[in-house]
This record gives structure tokens, C-alpha cells and sequence, in this order.
């Protein structure tokens, strides 16, 4: 079976049956593609794809520990073959795949835990969504102006990041090339002050915005707010719960993020302590 009929497959579960535009392999390059078909599991009925999933093989920073870790995402089993056991096989699969390449921890993002609890993993999120309340844009303040995510930004973004993020995936220039669910294009909103320059990440599809991440100091933080609340008739948040960015968020009424009870995580090495996962957070741009 080849790469383009594997996301063939996925494309009609995640894209086409849900009325959605850009192929898999256009959205998640750095995990629909040649170089990492190795990670792309597949189950067979003959010569037709019953079932699929694929795994992101990253590295996570906690301040000067690096950890290796892999996302586990695109999980489907063809509707005709559920209940006989696929997606069960695909996350034994991806298990033993995670403990031949002596990674330290898997994670996968759900909204069915009990299945996966049933494999193995845990239930821990610290991630928090919510729309943005509608707001007038403060007069005095410069908005931050949306520019297109283009590779000459990667070197700049990473060093914001780097500065900014004891805690942060560590992010490969491929990886800037994803285009998230259900966002069609990607932007990158740039502020400078005294403080330093930050930036936010935020995906757009008819008019309305998915903020990824900010990555600022908060003097930053009204300006960068204000070009996103301009930007877009419509705003989705992703945060972090303990976030400053979220506090502040909340004390302005400008948005009320809600938890998600969504991330899942496998423990691979013993190595990796438990009380750390509780402070961790994967960005929904990084994330398949």
C-alpha cells in the first residue's frame, strides 16, 4: 500500500466526510510523508486499507532536559471494520514502536479516554479552549498586524521561543509548515517594545481565527490581542491552565477558557517522572 492511497484513506474520514478542505498530507507534512513512513501503521483486509493511524516522533524541552517523546494522531478504523479489534492492534503496534526507538513518552489527544485508558494510557490535560467575548479594540493601543507563517520566520519564531518557553516542544522548520484543523492558512502576529518582540500563531478559515499560542512578554500582550480581535469576525483560544496570558485573559473578560480532559499519556521510559506531566502542555499547533 502507498502513501498517497494510506492518506486517501484518512482524507475520507477526517477531510471529505466532514466537509473540510486540504488533503492530510498537506496539513501535517511533517508526518503524511515519505520520510516518515515508518510511522505510518496501517492494518489490511486484502489489498484495501481497513485501518491507519501515524505517529510524530519529537523532542520536548524542559528547561535543560530534552525529552523524546512521540504525538499519536489520525486514528481511524474503516466504519465496516470497527468492533474486530483493529484499533486496538494499531495501538499495540504503535507501543512497541515507541519502545524499539527508546522514547521516553507517547501522547495522543481524544475524546473517547476510556478506549485508550484500556491500552495503557492516562488521562491528564492542562489545555483549556473558549471563544473570545467581543471587545472593543483599545484606542491607545498599536495593533499587531497578521503576516503569512513563511519559512524566512522559523530562525526568528525559535528564538522568541527559546527565550520565552523553559518548558516547549522543540520545533523543526517542517514542522512550521502544518496547517491545523480546520484552519485553511496559517498567520504569525508580530509585537515589539521594550520588553523584547513576541508573537502569536493563529490559524484562519472563513473569517474566523484558532489562536495557537502566544509567546510574549505581557507588555506585548494588548497589542498582539487587539490585531487578533481585528483580524477575524471570530476567535477560538487555546491556553493553558496556570497560563499568565490566561489569567489575563479572564480578568479582562476577554475570554473564559474552559478545560478539555483530551490529552493522553503513555509512559515508555522510567525515566520520566509522573508529576511533570501535570505541567506539560503540547500547543494545539504541534499536535495530530
Amino acid at each position: 500500500m502507498d502513501l498517497p492511497e494510506i492518506i486517501a484513506s484518512i482524507d475520507r474520514e477526517f477531510i471529505f466526510n466532514k466537509r473540510r478542505s486540504l488533503s492530510m498530507g498537506r496539513r501535517y507534512p511533517n508526518v503524511m510523508a515519505a520520510h516518515n513512513i515508518e510511522h505510518i501503521l496501517v492494518a489490511g483486509a486484502g489489498r484495501s486499507i481497513c485501518g491507519a493511524l501515524g505517529i510524530r516522533v519529537f523532542d520536548y524541552a524542559e528547561g535543560p532536559r530534552v525529552w523524546h517523546g512521540a504525538m499519536v494522531g489520525m486514528v481511524w478504523v474503516d466504519p465496516g471494520f470497527r468492533g474486530k479489534g483493529i484499533g486496538r492492534a494499531l495501538m499495540e503496534e504503535a507501543e512497541r514502536v515507541l519502545k524499539k526507538e527508546r522514547l521516553d513518552f507517547g501522547v495522543l489527544w481524544t475524546g473517547i479516554p476510556g478506549f485508550y485508558e484500556s491500552c495503557g494510557w492516562h488521562l491528564r490535560d492542562s489545555s483549556l479552549f473558549g471563544e473570545a467575548c467581543a471587545c472593543a479594540p483599545s484606542g491607545d493601543t498599536v495593533p499587531a498586524i497578521a503576516e503569512p507563517l513563511v519559512p524566512e520566520a522559523v530562525a526568528r519564531l525559535e528564538r522568541v521561543r527559546s527565550v520565552m518557553e523553559s518548558r516547549r516542544v522543540i520545533r523543526k522548520p517542517s514542522d512550521y509548515r502544518v496547517i491545523p484543523l480546520p484552519a485553511v492558512d496559517v498567520l504569525c502576529f508580530w509585537a515589539s517594545g521594550a520588553e523584547g518582540e513576541g508573537f502569536a500563531l493563529a490559524g484562519e478559515s472563513e473569517g474566523e481565527g484558532y489562536l495557537y499560542e502566544i509567546v510574549a512578554p505581557p507588555g506585548l500582550w494588548d497589542g498582539l490581542w487587539t490585531g487578533l480581535m481585528g483580524r477575524f469576525k471570530r476567535l477560538w483560544v487555546n491556553g493553558r491552565a496556570g497560563d499568565p496570558f490566561a489569567r489575563w485573559l479572564a480578568d479582562r473578560s476577554y475570554a473564559f477558557l474552559q478545560p478539555q480532559n483530551k490529552a493522553m499519556w503513555y509512559r515508555v521510559s522510567r525515566a520520566v517522572p509522573l508529576a511533570p506531566r501535570e505541567n506539560w502542555h503540547i500547543p494545539y499547533f504541534d499536535r495530530i
